[in-house]
C-alpha cells in the first residue's frame, strides 16, 4: 500500500493513542481511510473499513509474508519488533487463528466473528479469510489431489450459497440475506518442513450452519432491490431448448423477470462484474462440484419455477357463494391461463411443476381442515387467507430447498478422519448480520438484534477477559471493574415469561393477536431501562433499549412470522407429490439448518403435547435454540473479532473527493433518506460513529479503559515528560526505561499511588491523571515558550537596532559625501571665478603696459 508517514496515515493500532474514545477512533479511522489503509487494530479487534475499490493487499507475496510472520503480528504486532511488524490486515487474524488451532501441544479451537451492516464487506472478508487459511494449509508441501478437490469444493460453496441466499439491496448489490457459521475442518497437525518448523494441519473439509434466511424477500422487495439471485440466473441462463427439456417450457415465452409478481422490481443483472447468464453457469458448475448433477438440477429448476408461477395464482369468488370464517366471501383458484399462448392455467402449471394433482392444490390453498375431538371438517378461506396460503407455500418451497442445499454442501465437503470421526481441529468463521434499526422495525429486526445482543454479551466478556490478561502480563494490581451486562435484556427476549414465550403462548391459543401479545409483555412491567411503550396512538408498538440504542418495533405481523407454518393440508399435498425433490423435502419433519423454515406436523396429538410441539416449531423458538447451540460452540473457542464498517452510502471509493468531483451519482433513494446518508463524503463521520457503537467497539473501549483508561508506552512517557524533571532522573540505569518511569512518577508525587501503575512495558493512569500531567507539561511548555519569546523578541529588537544604526550610518555617510561633493563643486567654481578675475586683471595690466610702451615709442619716433 502507499508508503506514508505515520502522522499522515494514522495509528495502525489505536491502543497506542494516549486517549482512546469515540472521537479519537473516528479521527484515526478517517486518516487511515483517506490514505487507503482499510485495516486498523483496536487491540485484538480488527476494524475493516470498506474502501470501495480494489487495493493491492491480497497478493501471494503478502499472504506469504503474514504466514511467515505468524501469530505475533496479531493485535498490531505487539509481540513483534517495530522493524518486522507488518501493517494491520485480516491476514494477521487468519494466520493467528490457524497457528493456534494447529499447535502440536498448546492449541485450542478458534472462531472468527465477522460482523457489520449490509455493504460493509462481511462476505468478502469471510472469503479472504477462508482463502488465506486454505493457502496456509497447503503452503508447505504438495497436496494430494483429493485435498485440492476439497479446497475447490469449499471455495465454490460460497458463491453457490450466495446464488440462493444473496440479493441486490439498496445498500449492497450482493447482500447476504442469512447468517452463516462455517467450520473449516483440519486434520491433526504434523511438523512443517519450512525453516521455522511450523506445524501444518491439512484442510479436510467444512460444515455450514445458516440462520434466519429472509423469507419475505421471496414474496416482495423494495423498489430498486431484487429477489434472490438464483431466480434471475435461471431465467437468464437457461437456454430455450433446456427449458423445454426440463419440462418448464411454459416459462419459455415468459422469461422477462419483471413479468412475475414475485420479481416485479427488475434491475440490470450484473452482479460483481458477472451477468446473470455467466453467474448461472458458475452456479451449475458449483452444483456439479458438490455432487448435484443434471437430473437433480432439473428438479431444482422445476421447484424454483413453481415458486415463480405460484406468484401468478389469483383467486375468485366461489360460485356457490360460500362463506369463509368471519362471514367473508369464500374463494377458489382462478383458472386464467399462464400466458396468452399457454393452453394450461396457472394452477395446472404449478401442479405439473410440483408433481401434485390440480384439485388437491386448489383445495389445499382454498380450504383448511380443522380437527377436533371425534370430528374433522373443512373451512373455506377468504381471498386474504388463501393468498396467505399461497405465499406460505412459496416460502416453504424455497426455504426447504435452501436448507436441503446446505445439507448437500455439508455432505459433500464435510470431513471425516481415517478413524471415521469428524476432524479433530477446526476454525469457525461467523458471518452474521449486524445490528439493525430502521424507520419501521418488525419481527426480522427483533431476531437479528437478539442475535447481536447474544454476541455482544460474549464480545464484552471476551474484551474484559483480554484486559484482565493484559494487566496480569503487565504485572499491575487492580480491582474488579463492573461493566454493562445485557443479561436482563436477554432475559426479556428469551427468558421465561419473555417476548418469545409470550409469542408462543399467543400462537398456541389459535386466536391470539399481535395486540394481545404486546399487552402481555406490557403487563409484566419490565424495567424502563430495557423496555418501554409509547403512550397515545401508538398501540402495538414497544421499544427495547439495546446496547446500540433504543429500537421501536411494530408488532403487526409478529405472530404470523413467528408461527410461519404450513397448514396440514398443504403439507399433506406436498408429501404426496410425485416430484422426487419435493417429496424428499416434505416427506418427514424438516431438519432445520437455522433458516427457521419450520413446518407443523398434522399428526393428531393430545392438547399438551400439541402445544409443546407447536411452541418448539415456531421460528423464534428454533432460532433461540440454534443461537444457544452456536454460543455453546463459540464458548469452546478462542474468539477473534473483525468489525466491518461501511464508510458511506454511495459506494464512494476512499480516494473520492468529498465534493463529489468525479464521484458516481448517488441513487435517488439514498438521497431521499437524508441525514448522514445524504452526504457524499467518502467517510461519513456520523454514519461510521453509529456503526462503531452498533458493533460494540465503543463499549469495548470503555471496558478496556474502565480501570486505567489511559496508558503510554515507557519510551513515549519518558520522551513526553522528561523536561519536567531534573536531567539526572532520566539517565537510564540497569533497570532501563521502567526505572526511569518510576523515578519520574516519584518526582510527580501523585496524591494517590493507585492513580498510576508502572507496568512492564507501559505506564497506566486512572481517569484524569494523565490530563493533570499533560496540564503540567502544558504549563512547562508555556513557561518555556515565554522565555523563548522573550529572548527571541530581544534578539529581534537588537537586530532591528543594529540594522537601523547601520542604515543611519550609511545614510549619514552618503549625505556627508554628497555635501562634500557639493562644497567641492562650489569651491572649484569660486576658484575658477577668482582665477578668471585675476587673469583678467593681469591681462589688463599687461595690455595697459604695452599701450604705454607703444605710445612712448610713437612719441619717441615723432621726436
Amino acid at each position: 500500500w502507499p508508503p506514508r508517514a505515520a502522522a499522515q496515515e494514522g495509528e495502525p493500532d489505536m491502543t497506542a493513542l494516549g486517549q482512546l474514545h469515540e472521537a479519537a477512533i473516528l479521527y484515526n479511522l478517517r486518516k487511515r481511510h483517506a490514505t487507503l489503509h482499510p485495516y486498523t487494530y483496536v487491540g485484538e479487534i480488527v476494524i475493516a473499513v470498506n474502501p470501495y475499490c480494489w487495493l493491492p493487499l491480497y497478493t501471494d507475496e503478502l499472504r506469504a509474508a503474514y504466514a511467515k510472520a505468524g501469530a505475533r503480528q496479531r493485535g498490531g504486532g505487539r509481540d513483534a519488533s517495530a522493524e518486522e511488524a507488518l501493517p494491520p490486515h485480516v491476514y494477521a487474524t487468519s494466520v493467528a487463528a490457524y497457528e493456534r488451532m494447529a499447535g502440536l501441544e498448546d492449541y485450542s479451537p478458534q472462531s472468527i466473528l465477522v460482523s457489520g451492516e449490509s455493504g460493509a464487506g462481511k462476505t468478502e472478508t469471510t472469503k479472504i479469510l477462508m482463502a488465506h487459511m486454505a493457502a496456509i494449509a497447503t503452503a508447505h508441501e504438495s497436496s494430494a489431489g483429493t485435498e485440492h478437490a476439497t479446497i475447490l469444493a469449499i471455495i465454490e460453496a460460497n458463491p453457490l450459497l450466495e446464488s440462493f441466499g444473496n440479493a441486490r439491496t439498496l445498500r449492497n448489490d450482493n447482500s447476504s440475506r442469512f447468517g452463516k457459521f462455517v467450520q473449516l475442518q483440519f486434520g491433526f497437525p504434523t511438523q512443517g518442513f519450512d525453516m521455522q518448523r511450523k506445524a501444518r494441519a491439512p484442510l479436510l473439509g467444512a460444515l455450514s450452519r445458516t440462520y434466519l434466511l429472509e423469507k419475505t424477500r421471496i414474496l416482495s422487495q423494495q423498489p430498486g432491490e431484487r429477489n434472490y439471485h438464483i431466480f434471475y440466473q435461471m431465467l437468464g441462463g437457461l437456454k430455450m431448448e433446456k427449458m423445454k427439456e426440463y419440462n418448464i417450457r411454459r416459462l419459455a415465452k415468459f422469461k422477462n423477470s419483471s413479468a412475475y409478481q414475485y420479481l416485479r422490481n427488475d434491475s440490470p443483472g450484473v452482479i460483481e462484474g458477472r451477468t446473470d447468464e455467466e453467474a448461472f453457469a458458475r452456479t451449475r458448475n458449483a452444483l456439479e462440484i458438490i455432487g448435484v448433477h443434471d437430473e437433480e438440477q432439473q428438479r431444482m429448476w422445476q421447484l424454483l419455477a413453481a415458486v415463480l408461477v405460484l406468484g401468478e395464482v389469483t383467486f375468485e369468488p366461489r360460485l356457490d357463494q360460500g362463506e369463509a370464517e368471519g362471514g367473508k366471501q369464500a374463494v377458489v383458484i382462478s383458472k386464467k391461463p399462464f400466458h396468452d399462448e399457454s393452453p394450461l392455467s396457472v394452477t395446472e402449471t404449478v401442479g405439473a411443476l410440483l408433481g401434485v394433482e390440480v384439485p388437491a392444490l386448489g383445495k389445499a390453498m382454498c380450504e383448511r381442515t380443522v380437527s377436533t375431538r371425534g370430528e374433522t371438517f373443512t373451512v373455506p378461506l377468504d381471498e386474504s387467507s388463501a393468498s396467505g396460503c399461497r405465499d406460505a407455500l412459496a416460502k416453504a418451497l424455497y426455504t426447504s430447498l435452501f436448507d436441503w442445499l446446505v445439507r448437500r454442501i455439508n455432505t459433500a465437503i464435510g470431513a471425516e478422519d481415517p478413524s471415521g470421526t469428524r476432524a479433530g481441529r477446526w476454525v469457525g468463521i461467523l458471518d452474521i448480520f449486524g445490528f439493525e434499526h430502521f424507520k419501521v422495525n418488525s419481527y426480522e429486526q427483533l431476531m437479528i438484534n437478539f442475535a447481536n445482543e447474544k454476541l455482544q454479551q460474549k464480545f464484552t466478556a471476551d474484551v474484559f477477559s483480554a484486559i484482565q490478561t493484559e494487566y496480569a502480563d503487565e504485572g499491575i494490581t487492580w480491582q474488579q471493574v463492573d461493566y454493562q451486562d445485557n443479561a436482563d435484556l436477554l432475559q426479556l427476549i428469551e427468558g421465561r415469561m419473555g417476548i418469545i414465550d409470550f409469542m408462543n403462548e399467543e400462537v398456541m391459543r389459535g386466536t391470539g393477536t399481535d395486540d394481545a401479545f404486546v399487552s402481555k409483555i406490557q403487563a409484566q412491567q419490565f424495567p424502563d431501562t430495557i423496555l418501554g411503550f409509547r403512550k397515545g396512538h401508538h398501540q402495538g408498538q414497544f421499544t427495547i433499549h439495546h446496547y446500540a440504542g433504543p429500537v421501536t418495533y411494530q408488532a403487526s405481523g409478529f405472530l404470523a412470522k413467528h408461527k410461519d407454518a404450513l397448514f396440514p393440508d398443504l403439507k399433506a399435498m406436498l408429501q404426496a407429490s410425485s416430484h422426487p425433490l419435493v417429496h424428499t423435502l416434505f416427506a418427514s419433519p424438516m431438519v432445520s439448518t437455522g433458516s427457521a423454515g419450520a413446518v407443523v406436523s398434522s399428526a393428531p396429538r393430545r392438547r399438551g403435547r400439541r402445544d409443546s410441539a407447536l411452541s418448539a416449531a415456531t421460528v423464534g423458538t428454533q432460532f433461540k435454540q440454534s443461537l444457544a447451540e452456536l454460543m455453546e460452540t463459540l464458548a469452546t473457542t478462542e474468539s477473534n473479532y473483525i468489525r466491518c464498517i461501511k464508510p458511506n452510502s454511495f459506494k464512494l471509493p476512499a480516494h473520492a473527493s468529498p465534493s463529489g468531483g468525479g464521484a458516481p451519482t448517488p441513487p435517488p433513494q439514498a438521497v431521499a433518506g437524508g441525514g448522514p446518508e445524504g452526504s457524499q463524503d467518502p467517510f461519513a463521520m456520523v454514519m461510521v460513529a453509529e456503526q462503531l457503537r452498533c458493533a460494540g467497539v465503543v463499549e469495548a473501549v470503555r471496558v478496556a479503559r474502565a480501570a486505567y483508561p489511559n496508558r503510554l508506552p515507557h519510551k513515549t512517557f519518558v520522551e513526553r515528560f522528561r523536561h519536567l524533571v531534573p536531567a539526572s532522573l532520566v539517565i537510564a540505569g540497569e533497570g532501563g526505561l521502567r526505572d526511569v518511569c518510576a523515578r519520574l512518577l516519584g518526582h510527580f508525587a501523585l496524591k494517590d499511588p493507585e492513580e498510576q501503575q508502572n507496568g512492564r512495558t507501559r505506564v497506566y493512569f486512572r481517569g484524569g491523571v494523565l490530563e493533570r500531567l499533560e496540564g503540567l507539561r502544558a504549563d512547562n511548555q508555556a513557561q518555556s515558550a515565554r522565555v523563548l519569546q522573550r529572548r527571541i523578541r530581544g534578539f529581534i529588537a537588537r537586530s532591528k537596532y543594529v540594522r537601523r544604526l547601520s542604515s543611519a550610518q550609511r545614510i549619514q555617510a552618503m549625505v556627508r559625501g554628497w555635501l562634500a561633493v557639493q562644497l567641492l563643486a562650489r569651491c572649484v567654481g569660486a576658484a575658477i571665478i577668482i582665477q578668471t578675475l585675476a587673469r583678467a586683471l593681469v591681462a589688463r595690466r599687461v595690455c595697459e603696459a604695452r599701450r604705454r610702451e607703444h605710445r612712448a615709442m610713437v612719441i619717441e619716433a615723432g621726436v
